[in-house]
């Protein structure tokens, strides 16, 4: 055991540690941004385009972190106007999950509806403009890619389509297979549409 702990029984495994630090340990891990106090957001990976078919990411680190968080920001449908923002998982061998089972509630030119049902992704963010002043953002969390059971979602998005409408999405979903997950990628349901703006990707201890 690299770093000690005081107490009878110290456990240190992920996840499951119990017994306490002690202080040289604990400023040790600081100093190599490995200490956590369980709440601390670590960004893994950036990427800025301002014309790509997806955002890919394929070191999620998810055999650290048990939850992902993705934060889109100012997402443009270059290339193919109205077009919704959707997330999916892939395995190893790099191959994206097709099957996933969502429930989202949308607004969509300043009216309201809901979808529940299956999807071969997850959707993220409603139907998003490519003129001047549209843009969309979200933040989806993204639980247990790393351990063989079904990855679980949460999303909510917030957009602007044309200049006197809004667009929304708050909701969830899984993957309905269960699996460990090692990459994951933002495109445009269209998957021919070019996407401009920045994602990020956060591992969350």
């Amino acid at each position: 055991m690299k770093y000690g702990y005081y107490g009878a029984t110290p456990t240190q495994s992920f996840n499951n540690n119990t017994g306490v630090f002690s202080s040289q340990s604990a400023t040790e891990l600081r100093k190599n941004n490995q200490y956590s106090v369980g709440s601390d957001w670590v960004l893994i990976q950036r990427s800025t385009s301002t014309g790509t078919t997806s955002f890919e990411f394929t070191n999620c680190h998810e055999d650290i972190f048990r939850t992902h968080v993705v934060v889109i920001k100012d997402i443009i449908p270059t290339g193919y106007d109205n077009n919704p923002i959707k997330l999916m998982v892939g395995n190893s061998s790099g191959t994206y999950l097709t099957d996933y089972k969502i429930a989202v509630g949308e607004m969509y030119n300043n009216t309201y509806g809901a979808y529940r049902g299956t999807k071969a992704f997850m959707r993220v963010i409603e139907n998003t403009g490519n003129d001047t002043y549209e843009s969309a953002h979200c933040i989806c969390y993204v639980y247990d890619m790393g351990i063989n059971e079904y990855t679980r979602f949460t999303a909510q998005s917030v957009g602007t389509y044309n200049t006197n409408y809004k667009i929304g999405l708050l909701g969830g979903g899984f993957e309905k297979s269960a699996g460990i997950r090692t990459r994951l990628k933002i495109q445009g349901e269209n998957s021919q549409t070019n996407l401009s703006g920045t994602v990020e990707l956060y591992g969350i201890f």
